[in-house]
């Protein structure tokens, strides 16, 4: 059981560690030790809710048990004691407190103060554990799919980039801050009106990204090849053609 409460928490963390330190390799694939961390996490929690479950029914049908309730606890390591932190009192009308008058008096004993960094298994502890590692996971599931193709994976947005970092923060604050806040227009709106200045700038990778910021607000891919399509009289056939093109790369 010790073993399971270290792993639950361990291999989240892990594969954070995993996805700082190789994201570049990884790329588009670094989820995956996130979502599969996350999965053996769930699973190892289901294993100690059985453990726990069983250790409780077992206690509960112990006949010379005293305990309320069932809980296992690992002491990992102290992390703090202080010796004679506070003196031993005696409780009022106990029969220690009755006879102080008439006994000698003892020394006094002084209790220590320690603080242990320690692992605790009950039933309450278990079920939460399997709770929220299952919701984890699912959220990483669903956020790989949501995410998936994203113009923040790659290029000049990605985080990774220490280059392009040092301006597109400042470009998302002014444009995203600044400009798509006003009023007048919805996002879908906006997407489209990016899409064609982008294309009429002859911007084929910027273009083609906001396309994919199209999709994700609701917009179809007809609706976005269109809009391509109507800057080609004005900016030119061939610029609308190159967009058309890398849209269709990046959608794939």
């Amino acid at each position: 059981m010790k073993e399971l409460l270290i792993l639950i928490p361990a291999l989240p963390l892990a594969a954070a560690v995993a996805t700082a330190c190789f994201g570049r390799l990884l790329k588009s694939r670094s989820h995956w030790p996130v979502v599969a961390a996350l999965a053996g996490s769930f699973l190892l929690s289901l294993m100690l809710l059985k453990e726990v479950v069983s250790g409780a029914y077992h206690d509960s049908h112990k006949a010379a048990s005293a305990r309320v309730g069932y809980e296992e606890t690992y002491t990992l390591w102290t992390w703090a004691s202080l010796d004679n932190a506070f003196p031993e009192r005696t409780a009022p009308g106990s029969p220690a407190a009755k006879t102080e008058t008439t006994a000698p008096q003892p020394a006094q004993t002084n209790r220590a103060f320690t603080i242990n960094i320690t692992l605790r298994a009950d039933p309450l502890t278990a079920i939460m554990l399997a709770m929220v590692t299952f919701i984890s996971t699912l959220v990483a599931i669903y956020a790989t799919g949501y995410m998936h193709g994203d113009r923040g994976y790659s290029g000049y947005a990605a985080p990774d980039n220490t280059v392009t970092q040092a301006l597109y923060p400042v470009a998302i604050q002014y444009g995203y801050g600044e400009i798509w806040d006003r009023p007048g227009l919805d996002r879908r709106q906006r997407a489209l009106v990016a899409v064609a200045a982008f294309t009429a700038l002859k911007l084929d990778v910027q273009a083609a990204k906001f396309g994919q910021s199209a999709l994700n607000v609701g917009l179809s891919r007809t609706e976005i090849i269109e809009t391509v399509i109507q800057t080609g009289p004005y900016s030119g056939l061939a610029p609308a053609l190159n967009v058309l093109e890398h849209f269709h790369n990046e959608s794939r």
